[in-house]
């Protein structure tokens, strides 16, 4: 999985292109300026991770390199979202954490909260790259980057690929949003109110970004709570407008009714083309006659979608309405 070999990396990207160029069934997305990677590393690298994060970091290993969590606050609401992955050159000392673009620098100045007595270092990566690969075929290729893994939250979300060089993309970061709106996925903080919004309602626990037994974590107490007494009435949802509108139309926070209750089902959290995200009410969710509204009180129908990554036995999703 992991090799420093430039001359091997480029033989297969160039393997890759020609053999999937054709077929059109890959795309490739820097995510340069919108993730950024930091190094934290150390003798207490592991431990500093473990008493942040909603995830048990100390399950990473060479078959499972990398993980989705939250970052939280005190209080159990979220900070940040991130994938931390092992660095492939220094396991249980170094990892690469994934951050917001726009609020790394915060994020750097509030884990130095956190690091007080623990031999750890924090800082920016300045050298690797980081993209995401989507293709139809599951073995993907670049086998000689860095770091090329499936995004650990859903296969359908593709793969992570770490590299030093880089690569030409062919798609770009609305398509890729568009791809997590429509797999319910939230991602930067853009997506969701910063301090204020509640872990398990964007779905942490089925997109495998949480531990329930690894002991105390920072707003551990919330994630727990709210597990053990299986109350969660609202969730991330993806949904697509049944015609095109300009998302200029739209603000986040705009209502999404139910017409044929006259129940509020929820509230627009983001919109890209005719994908968006919404945190809606389970119980109010129907198959047809849910509504958005637009910045001036027009409605437009949408499609509601249950992610295929939902297991719907599930307690904590039983005021789930069960719709194809």
């Amino acid at each position: 999985m992991f090799s420093n070999s430039k001359s091997n990396l480029l033989l297969i990207l160039k393997q890759f292109s020609n053999q999937y160029a054709s077929k059109k069934t890959f795309s490739v997305v820097s995510l340069s300026n919108y993730r950024t990677l930091i190094n934290i590393k150390g003798e207490d690298a592991a431990k500093f991770l473990q008493n942040l994060t909603t995830n048990n970091i100390y399950t990473l290993n060479n078959e499972k390199p990398s993980q989705f969590a939250f970052i939280l606050n005190n209080r159990g609401r979220i900070m940040y979202d991130t994938l931390i992955h092992l660095h492939p050159n220094d396991h249980q000392k170094h990892y690469l954490m994934e951050l917001d673009s726009k609020y790394v620098e915060q994020a750097l100045k509030y884990f130095k909260l956190f690091k007080i007595k623990k031999k750890v270092d924090l800082s920016l990566e300045q050298n690797l790259k980081l993209y995401s690969i989507f293709g139809d075929d599951k073995d993907v290729g670049f086998e000689s980057a860095l770091l090329n893994v499936k995004d650990p939250r859903y296969d359908g979300l593709g793969y992570r690929l770490i590299t030093q060089q880089n690569i030409e993309s062919n798609s770009d970061l609305r398509n890729y949003r568009k791809i997590l709106y429509q797999n319910g996925v939230t991602e930067n903080v853009e997506d969701y109110t910063q301090g204020s919004s509640i872990p398990l309602e964007y779905n942490i626990e089925f997109l495998n970004g949480v531990s329930f037994d690894k002991g105390c974590y920072l707003g551990q107490e919330l994630v727990a709570k709210t597990h053990y007494t299986g109350v969660v009435r609202k969730r991330i949802m993806p949904f697509k407008l049944k015609q095109k509108i300009d998302e200029s139309k739209f603000s986040k926070d705009n209502l999404i009714l139910n017409k044929q209750t006259g129940q509020t089902v929820g509230k627009l959290k983001n919109l890209i083309d005719e994908f968006g995200i919404g945190m809606l009410r389970l119980a109010n969710v129907d198959k047809n006659g849910i509504v958005l509204v637009d910045n001036d009180k027009n409605e437009h129908e949408i499609d509601v979608v249950i992610p295929k990554y939902w297991p719907l036995d599930d307690p904590l999703l039983k005021d789930l309405k069960k719709f194809d």
